[in-house]
This record gives structure tokens, sequence and C-alpha cells, in this order.
């Protein structure tokens, strides 16, 4: 629906009366809430201030996520169970890509330490299941 004559008046009118872009899309019917909105800005009516943040009403806040410690099983979990290095990071294998070169190689020792280290710090329970547990310094 086109703004004729009557429909920009009567949207001056209801803006001027402080209704919402939306509730004057309603009124009007045939038109957007961004229509409404658009028009307002071409017509260079004048702008409502809105309430200052104090004056708004607050919305709840969500309560904290819980931390990741809470959520550690006491069972042990094989986190390498979805590593397949047998598809595009075997370089034995037809299907090897060299941009995984740096992926499918054995971390080095200082590697595996530093990420040790860095698991006790975050107070992580694990062990290796791999040769390198020999290398694992004790805690």
């Amino acid at each position: 629906m086109g703004w004729t004559d009557e429909r920009v008046e009567l949207l001056k009118k209801l803006w001027q009366d402080g209704l919402s872009a939306s509730q004057i899309a309603k009124q009007l019917g045939g038109v957007t809430r961004n229509a409404v909105i658009g028009k307002v800005h071409r017509l260079g009516l004048a702008g409502r201030a809105s309430p200052s943040r104090s004056e708004r009403p607050r919305m709840p806040m969500a309560p904290k996520a819980p931390s990741v410690r809470s959520h550690v099983p006491a069972v042990p979990v094989n986190v390498m169970a979805q590593l397949h290095p047998d598809n595009f990071c075997d370089p034995a294998s037809a299907k090897y890509r060299n941009k995984y070169a740096e992926i499918a190689r054995r971390p080095t020792h200082a590697e595996l330490e530093d990420s040790w280290r860095r698991a006790r710090e975050l107070d992580l329970k694990f062990e290796t299941a791999t040769f390198e547990h020999t290398l694992m310094p004790s805690a």
C-alpha cells in the first residue's frame, strides 16, 4: 500500500502520540515497521528520546555457567578416539595430503611436557595411554 496524504498525516499523528513504529505499522496496515521508520526519517520527524539506562527495567541475569571442572567425568575418557591418522594425515596412505604434515608428525618431548604441565595447572586428571607414558614426569 502506498503513502497517501491521509496515511502520512495519520503516521505523523500516531508518531506524535508516542506510538512505536510497530504499533503504527499495525494501525496503518499494509506497511512494515521498517517502512514506518524509513518514512519517519524521510519526513524528518523529530526522534523521541528513549528512557535512560537507569530508568529501563533490567532483565534478570542468567545464572553463571558451572565450571568445566565440575563436569569432568570420573572415568577415563579416550580423547584420541576421534583421531584417524590413517586417512589424510598418514604419509603411507593414498589419501595423504601434504598440507596435513604438521599434524601428522609425532609431538615433541617439549610439546608433551607442556601439555601435561597445562593439564596439571587446570587440575585435570589424566594418564597417557601411549609410548610417551614413560616420558611423562611424575607430578
